[in-house]
């Protein structure tokens, strides 16, 4: 308390005054339905807010993609394909090994074999090693200058996914009954004295490597088909066929959040740093995204009703700095998205060019192009910088109003049956709130209060639905101008007594009316004299 208001036994006193005004502010600006008390649904709608404010970065404009080279493979059946950010290569499963593929020539490329089949494989750059799993139950760790077995680990049960976190410096895996496992890599000389982990020890002969169970858990009931590492905070996300996605404590293993909503099995997941949110795919023709700050979100949904997916999507990923999302599936199908809307941008067929059982999808940033893989092929797609065809839109249906939060520095528009608020600092989609009438209704008009907590939408039949903007809450909804479509609201306060808010609107018809705001209700006034 000391260090806020002063030193020793003195008080700074204009300190402390303003210390009590910010925390009224702060108070009210929580309160949003100014009832003078706070409720935890308040303070976490609250939270997500400012965290969405506090994101600050670059938006670029959605990119289009052309198919600019296919090529043959003959030697192996190409399996999962993965980008490794560190080597700047493809790593690419196969039957009996693994290919370390250059992206610009992948038939150049290195060959590691594994003694059984390969059922999943990661890169761990900062020790040069590859980690693989097996039928045999085992997990091997490779050298990749020398291919040679460096250590193994046997385990209980299949693992079929893995990741590594250069955070924890820790290996996860995951197997088919639902398991998530972390393993840690002790480092000894001559079997006694540890050494620290490096390249260095590496290279010794008389270092040996101990890989040893540092964690275990059970998050999911059924097969995990995908691992990742958020690179925020190194927490683990998990997806499975139950199908939940599922992200824990690295460390201890507990379940931090469990989102759901999808009916089917999940086999992809990604992550848009830029806009804070999660993305998951797999068997739905839906991938659906959360924001990571919350599970009280309900989840935004990518579907393109005139080009959905049909089959499993395998791979997700959220291109740096963009607002674009792009999805692959099974049969060859290319999605690209653009985040904020969450419309479809772009589709690329893939099975025009080659006929054959696609496997999946990697994106190279350092080129901006995707690479597709087949049993026998590489499909390169290229950043086409001729965009015209690609439209970059709030809505696919006309905007009936914009309004600007000027505090939080958001604009939120309202189109057809939607809301969506954007931050103006990246022009970045932060929330999006479907369904806000009824479907045989549509709006037409919105204003926000003066604390850009509670917005009042304004509907072609004449009706006023109130809601907050922080989650989307639904207050109350009132019938103003039956038969009639309102034209015009505006929020208005009394002189004489400024507690006193007024909602203000107009029909086309001609008809006026008057609510009073209290608590976010609305009570109609009757206008039977000057009341400004």
């Amino acid at each position: 308390g000391r260090k806020l208001v002063g030193k020793g036994d003195s008080l700074d006193i204009p300190l402390l005054v303003n210390l009590k005004k910010n925390i009224k502010s702060l108070f009210q600006a929580i309160d949003i339905t100014e009832t003078g008390a706070l409720t935890w649904d308040q303070l976490l709608c609250f939270l997500i807010e400012a965290t969405m404010k506090g994101r600050v970065g670059s938006c670029a404009d959605i990119q289009s993609y052309n198919i600019t080279g296919i090529h043959t493979i003959h030697d192996v059946s190409l399996e999962r394909m993965q980008y490794n950010h560190d080597l700047q290569k493809l790593v690419v499963g196969c039957d009996r090994g693994v290919r370390i593929t250059d992206t610009r020539n992948p038939v150049k490329h290195e060959w590691i074999p594994v003694p059984e089949k390969l059922l999943c494989c990661a890169c761990i750059p900062e020790f040069r090693m590859l980690s693989s799993a097996s039928p045999d139950l085992t997990v091997r760790f490779f050298d990749l200058k020398s291919k040679k077995v460096k250590a193994a680990v046997r385990c209980d049960e299949s693992q079929i996914s893995m990741a590594w976190s250069k955070r924890t410096s820790t290996l996860f895996t995951a197997s088919r009954s639902g398991c998530v496992a972390a393993w840690s890599l002790k480092f000894t000389r001559d079997g006694e004295r540890d050494v620290p982990g490096d390249i260095e020890a590496i290279d010794n002969p008389n270092v040996t490597i101990h890989p040893y169970l540092s964690m275990k858990t059970q998050p999911h009931e059924s097969p995990v088909r995908a691992l990742m590492v958020l690179p925020l905070n190194g927490r683990l996300v998990s997806a499975s066929l139950d199908p939940n996605l599922v992200i824990q404590d690295p460390h201890r293993g507990d379940v931090i959040v469990s989102f759901g909503g999808h009916k089917a099995g999940l086999l992809s997941v990604g992550f848009s740093r830029d806009n804070g949110l999660l993305l998951a795919g797999g068997f739905q023709r839906e991938v659906m995204a959360w924001p990571v700050s919350s599970d009280k979100h309900s989840p935004l949904v990518l579907l393109d009703k005139r080009s959905p997916h049909v089959h499993p999507v395998v791979n997700i990923h959220a291109v740096d700095g963009t607002a674009q999302v792009i999805t692959f599936d099974t049969s060859g199908m290319v999605k690209v998205w653009d985040i904020r809307t969450l419309k479809s941008m772009q589709t690329i067929q893939c099975k025009n060019s080659v006929r054959e059982a696609y496997q999946s999808m990697a994106f190279v940033p350092e080129e901006r192009k995707m690479v597709i893989n087949t049993k026998k092929h590489f499909i390169s797609c290229n950043y086409c910088h001729n965009t015209d065809n690609v439209r970059n839109t709030a809505d696919g249906t006309p905007i009936a109003a914009t309004v600007y939060l000027a505090e939080s520095q958001f604009i939120m528009t309202a189109a057809s049956h939607r809301v969506r608020l954007w931050g103006l600092v990246r022009g970045m989609l932060c929330t999006a709130y479907n369904d806000v009438v009824p479907e045989s209704d549509t709006v037409s008009t919105a204003v926000i209060d003066s604390n850009g907590c509670i917005l009042y939408l304004g509907t072609h039949r004449g009706y006023i639905r109130a809601m907050t903007t922080c989650n989307g809450a639904h207050i109350t909804t009132v019938h103003a101008c039956p038969n009639e479509e309102i034209h015009y609201l505006k929020i208005l306060c009394n002189p004489a007594k400024p507690a006193l808010k007024y909602l203000i609107g107009t029909g086309w018809g001609g008809s006026v009316f008057v609510y009073s705001l209290r608590h976010g209700e609305l009570a109609k006034e009757t206008i039977n004299e000057p009341m400004f």
